[in-house]
């Protein structure tokens, strides 16, 4: 029964099930991102340095960011984001937002691309895999009716 469920539907299960993860992850990562946001504190940042990081067949700039907290403390350290060509040059001003309980784990530029990307990739992926299934599984359903259906009938009648 299972072999049978799984040979007609089976893509539509795997894409469906991967889009929903997919989606999911991007929802809990915009969550997170909401929440560091809600009790986020501002300050501006300088960036000092750019460092060049080959990997492959890509190489990716990172910026160097050295930001003060409202506390007083110094902070310099690499951004999580790079680009190629740089998103940013030695010597920019940049907002950042960090969590006051721990400055130097979790901050970050405030930008789209480094607060809403990955968020927005995973939703966006999720929604190509879901999508996938659905119109996989409609023309499966329509393909291959279920016997005693509506669907059995008009394709009967189709022929």
């Amino acid at each position: 029964m299972f072999k049978q469920f799984f040979d007609k539907w089976g893509i539509s299960v795997i894409f469906g099930m991967i889009g929903i993860i997919m989606g999911a992850v991007g929802i809990g990562v915009y969550m997170s991102t909401q929440n560091m946001l809600a009790h986020a504190t501002k300050v501006t940042g300088t960036v000092v340095d750019l460092q060049y990081q080959r990997g492959g067949r890509n190489s990716v700039y990172y910026p160097i960011v050295k930001f003060q907290t409202a506390e007083g403390k110094v902070i310099q350290d690499r951004a999580n984001f790079g680009s190629d060509p740089p998103s940013h040059k030695t010597g920019d001003l940049v907002e950042i937002v960090y969590d006051p309980q721990s400055p130097e784990k979790s901050w970050q530029i405030n930008s789209w691309w480094d607060l809403y990307f990955l968020p927005a990739l995973f939703s966006l992926f999720g929604v190509i895999f879901t999508s996938v299934a659905a119109i996989v599984g409609y023309f499966t359903l329509i393909k291959r009716p279920v016997p005693g259906t509506s669907a059995a009938r008009w394709s009967k009648r189709r022929l």
